[in-house]
């Protein structure tokens, strides 16, 4: 006696378990793209600041020493963004305030490593990261 599977039962099936199989990718892809968190705020300084040196790198032709007299400057500067993030305390105006001025503090010490052609090259890629994030309280930025 052999056994047939009808086959529109067995078209059913396969979508149940394509379905479910999708279903659980996206459920397991949800906690990665949340531990990342927006611009990268769930990262350590030392993380975020070898990102930053890798887009520098890339964007402004960053030479290797140049890279490592930046890193400090920008573990600083992320070390510090975090505790103004933690120590908040909902007052977001201030945070805005303090933020910026850390950010005009650090960009004067960045431009102070870099040559006038890569001061250009820096100064367009702020402006085209705050027009990105749509100027919502960014701020600061290189002048």
């Amino acid at each position: 006696m052999s056994m047939q599977i009808d086959p529109l039962r067995m078209r059913m099936v396969q979508r149940f378990i394509l379905g479910t199989a999708l279903l659980l990718m996206g459920l397991m892809l949800v906690p990665s793209a949340q531990a990342q968190g927006p611009g990268g705020m769930n990262m350590s300084p030392d993380e975020r600041a070898a990102a930053r040196i890798t887009v520098l790198t890339e964007r402004i032709q960053l030479t290797a020493p140049q890279a490592e007299q930046l890193k400090p400057i920008l573990v600083k500067q992320f070390t510090e963004q975090t505790a103004l993030f933690q120590n908040a305390g909902g007052d977001r105006a201030a945070m805005r305030t303090q933020m910026q001025a850390l950010r005009t503090k650090v960009d004067a010490e960045i431009l102070a490593v870099l040559t006038d052609a890569q001061k250009t090259s820096y100064k367009a890629l702020v402006e085209e990261e705050a027009a990105r994030r749509g100027n919502r309280g960014g701020g600061g930025g290189a002048q």
